[in-house]
């Protein structure tokens, strides 16, 4: 119990002298829970549906250079591990 004080003190102290840092992890925080989900949703629906027009709609924008782009900085900013088609 009297870590979790420590701890909870030390976050506190932090977040009063830097409260940029507070929103920095809220947003990388938030990213990580949130972006691949709902990538792999995508996906599920796209795989579940009878029509094939959705998955190579899927596919294309997989293999696109701009997804490719986008998920190498959600990688770098927010450390999100998104496999990327080659």
């Amino acid at each position: 119990m009297e870590i979790e004080q420590q701890v909870v003190s030390v976050l506190t102290g932090l977040i009063e002298k830097a409260p940029w840092l507070a929103l920095v992890l809220l947003i990388v925080g938030t990213a990580r829970v949130s972006f691949k989900p709902a990538l792999d949703l995508f996906k599920v629906i796209a795989k579940q549906t009878p029509t094939e027009k959705d998955d190579a709609f899927l596919e294309k924008v997989e293999t696109s250079s701009i997804t490719k782009g986008v998920l190498w900085f959600a990688d770098l900013l927010l450390s999100i591990k998104n496999p990327v088609k080659k």
